[in-house]
């Protein structure tokens, strides 16, 4: 079986997982707002691996594709505690939304250093 295939294989799977538990995620997502750290941890052990492949697929690299991971985690949870995510309807649809801003402005830092040399 090839990569892509098997790729293809595991996401299907996680998304069905997720997709089974729409009132757990619901539920998650209110204890973010609500500032519970524990339901961070678990939203991240929820979400890290799609948000590591929906990045490192934009990227081609695993250590900045790590790198933006863990600072779109980072990201949220400050959001979080500073302005909350009342805004918001979906923990998993920040969380990417955020990790695409990572990516373009990761871009943008690249392009910024290629012009300046």
């Amino acid at each position: 079986m090839h990569s892509h295939a098997v790729f293809g294989l595991v996401f299907f799977c996680h998304f069905v997982n997720l997709m089974n538990k729409p009132k757990q995620v619901k539920k998650l997502f209110f204890r973010v707002k609500k500032k519970d750290k524990d339901a961070f941890v678990e939203a991240y052990d929820l979400f890290a691996d799609d948000v590591y492949r929906f990045i490192f697929f934009r990227v081609g690299n695993s250590e900045d594709a790590k790198d933006l991971t863990s600072a779109t985690f980072l990201k949220v949870w400050n959001y979080a505690q500073s302005q909350g995510l009342d805004g918001s309807k979906s923990l998993r649809a920040f969380i990417f939304k955020t990790a695409r801003n990572l990516v373009i402005d990761h871009y943008r830092r690249l392009r910024e250093t290629d012009l300046s040399l």
